[in-house]
């Protein structure tokens, strides 16, 4: 969402499009939220000084894979 949005106001919806087709070909992992993601996020966010959009963020970095990778 935040690809397109961004793109659409700085360079038109056309190039909006184009980005988020163009981020569908990365090999990402898409996370739905849960009841063990939404537990984790609170306790993040309980314990640490994160906006509620970061706290998410680390919450699913912790119980993937991602928390492995050491730039994270």
């Amino acid at each position: 969402m935040e690809i397109l949005s961004r793109v659409w106001q700085d360079e038109g919806q056309a190039e909006a499009w184009l980005a988020y087709e163009q981020c569908l070909s990365l090999p990402l992992m898409i996370v739905h939220e849960d009841a063990l993601l939404l537990e984790k996020a609170a306790e993040v966010k309980a314990t640490h000084h994160l906006s509620i959009a970061d706290a998410w963020i680390a919450a699913a970095a912790l119980l993937t894979e991602a928390s492995g990778i050491p730039s994270f």
